[in-house]
């Protein structure tokens, strides 16, 4: 079994907090928001190297990971083998960390019933109830993909032993108080809601982004404030961490 894989990361502490955390970056996405990191030919699957999951893996263990994340582009995408290393590293005992944009809802059910993912991370770009907004975050016409990632929230709503919440603010786009209010207020059975910059320090998929400034902390704290008028599960404020992609 094969896997489009765009990168890999051997020790990324932040993404599993607490936790030696290696992080596997999935190939191809069905969004292109403008503001991401991801090169758009690893998004569009054209620069990823199709590997055997058995190398992945082989991989991930010369690490000695407490963890592993599976992330993107969008893993859920590539359902055979997420689950499949979802499912062998955890009957190793190493945790299992999923940050999926919630498109796949069905692959999420499945992750969740099998009991291989023990901290789900979906990003919420907007209020379910704007379409108009998050056909501007995501790059597309998102109005086929929005009740699937409300869908995706459901299911992680009954059945997630960890379910995190990361709102993405892109100054300018996404980053309005009021936004932040309506996705709590329609999220607030989560564990864990994060505020996150944005980051563009090794471009972005649309070049204007990489000359917009990342939101300053005072911004971001603010908005976590207002987060915490709904919800008293928000996490510290979080910068995103450099996630530059390199070649395997």
């Amino acid at each position: 079994m094969y896997l489009k894989l765009a990168s890999f990361n051997p020790n990324l502490p932040s993404a599993f907090p607490g936790k030696k955390c290696a992080v596997v970056y999935f190939g191809e996405c069905n969004f292109r928001c403008p503001y991401c990191f991801i090169p758009k030919h690893y998004l569009e699957g054209k620069g990823c190297k199709s590997v055997n999951i058995n190398q992945v893996l082989a991989l991930i263990f010369q690490t000695k990971p407490e963890a592993v994340e599976f992330t993107g582009g969008e893993p859920t995408m590539q359902k055979r083998p997420l689950i499949a290393m979802a499912s062998f590293l955890k009957s190793q005992g190493i945790l299992v960390k999923v940050h999926t944009n919630g498109t796949n809802p069905g692959v999420v059910g499945d992750l969740l019933t099998k009991k291989i993912v023990d901290y789900l991370c979906i990003d919420i770009k907007a209020p379910f109830s704007d379409e108009a907004l998050w056909n501007k975050v995501t790059g597309i016409n998102a109005r086929d993909y929005i009740n699937k990632v409300n869908e995706s929230t459901d299911i992680a709503k009954d059945k997630a032993d960890f379910f995190e919440v990361v709102y993405p603010v892109i100054p300018g786009l996404n980053d309005k108080a009021e936004y932040i209010r309506k996705v709590c207020n329609e999220l607030i059975f989560c564990h864990s809601f994060v505020v996150r910059a944005f980051e563009n320090k090794y471009g972005t998929v649309d070049p204007a982004f990489s000359k917009k400034k990342p939101p300053s902390f005072d911004t971001l704290k603010k908005l976590a404030r207002t987060a915490r008028d709904t919800l008293l599960n928000v996490e510290s404020v979080r910068i995103q961490q450099g996630h530059k992609i390199t070649e395997i």
